[in-house]
């Protein structure tokens, strides 16, 4: 494949809109796409059409795209109260990535109050429930791998239910890298929609840059690079305090530019 590079929008805080000069730093180090990862938790955030009217002139001006956008999590303790803000926020991300001319919404579909039947059932309530707005934008739906009982059990039950253009992958290195899903990512490699390419020291969740940490890379970009994948190669890495939004910037880039071509 011919990898197009990508980069997150919450490196540095994703409870904020990009400043245009920001845009156009993140075009000048060599991305040609974002992935926009902005107002994913917290307090609930809906789009308008004006929001996306300003964001789609900001990424034209210049010259970028977002084919994929990070969905609302929410996490509340009414746990019907969480689904419902989970469905509701993400129809409006379907929408708003579709006026952007994107195609995938990553789902953190929450599972840390079920045991393993649960978590099933809670996952294919929420996707039943998002795929009429998914179809009707051509959104596709991708479910990403968080903790321990996001396994290879629980997306081999999702996957069984939901076809690929229903639902896809969105693998997260840094989650994998904790949690040991690198297999997720063997076994799925024809579902894979987005990636979250991060490293860390297999301890905690880190999204410190490729080649810093204990991430096999060899394995990780080796599976992505040599499968049908055709997606953007997306890092969602932080900005550490103190470095200046260039040199971040020019760093990630060329990074993943040279584990790429590393091999």
């Amino acid at each position: 494949m011919v990898p197009i590079f990508s980069i997150t929008t919450d490196y540095d805080g994703s409870r904020r809109y990009l400043e245009d000069a920001e845009y156009a730093a993140i075009a000048a180090a060599g991305f040609p796409a974002v992935h926009w990862c902005q107002h994913w938790s917290g307090q609930p955030f809906f789009y308008g059409k004006t929001h996306a009217e300003s964001l789609k002139a900001a990424l034209a001006s210049s010259g970028l795209v977002m084919p994929d956008l990070h969905g609302f999590f929410a996490c509340d303790e009414d746990i019907t109260r969480t689904n419902e803000l989970i469905i509701a926020t993400n129809i409006n991300r379907i929408e708003f990535t579709s006026r952007l001319g994107g195609n995938t919404v990553v789902l953190h579909i929450p599972v840390g109050a079920y045991d393993e039947r649960g978590n099933l059932e809670n996952a294919r309530m929420i996707i039943h429930n998002l795929l009429p707005a998914a179809q009707q934008y051509g959104v596709r739906l991708a479910a990403e791998n968080l903790g321990e009982r996001t396994n290879q059990a629980f997306f081999d039950a999702l996957f069984d239910e939901f076809s690929p253009e229903q639902l896809g992958l969105c693998f997260d290195s840094g989650h994998a890298n904790i949690h040991g899903h690198n297999k997720l990512l063997v076994r799925y490699i024809d579902r894979l929609l987005v990636t979250h390419l991060h490293d860390n020291d297999g301890q905690s969740d880190q999204h410190k840059m490729p080649g810093t940490g204990t991430v096999d890379w060899k394995t990780v970009l080796g599976t992505i690079k040599n499968s049908s994948y055709a997606g953007t190669v997306n890092l969602e890495v932080a900005k550490p305090k103190g470095t200046t939004l260039a040199d971040f910037l020019g760093e990630a880039h060329s990074t993943i530019r040279n584990l790429w071509e590393a091999g």
